[in-house]
């Protein structure tokens, strides 16, 4: 088990400044929606873990076409499709305000 300061780092690893300057925030209620599902970023591990499980098991799914329920496998496969698609412009939506506010912040510092 990790210490909670080896936890912090892992988790800052590649980030350093941004460490220093963040480290004991948390996200607001845009981004750290909860429900009764958990949080958005809980969603974000089950949906990428449930992906990961239904691609190594290839062969177990295409095996429901033997038993028959290979039509429903299939609705939810397009349905966590759909829901990987909308995680992925979700993250692209993320990655423009960093570099938004990475534009801001070198066009504040030019400024002083």
């Amino acid at each position: 088990m990790l210490t909670d300061k080896a936890y912090a780092d892992r988790y800052w690893k590649a980030f350093p400044e941004l460490r220093r300057v963040l480290e004991g925030r948390r996200p607001t209620s845009e981004t750290w929606r909860t429900s009764v599902e958990g949080t958005s970023f809980e969603h974000v591990e089950r949906l990428l873990s449930i992906a990961a499980v239904a691609t190594e098991g290839r062969d177990s799914l295409l095996a429901l076409v033997a038993q028959g329920s290979a039509q429903r496998a299939g609705r939810e496969l397009e349905e966590l499709a759909g829901e990987l698609a909308e995680l992925g412009r979700w993250i692209e939506r993320q990655s423009e305000k960093v570099m938004h506010l990475r534009a801001e912040l070198e066009r504040v510092a030019n400024q002083g």
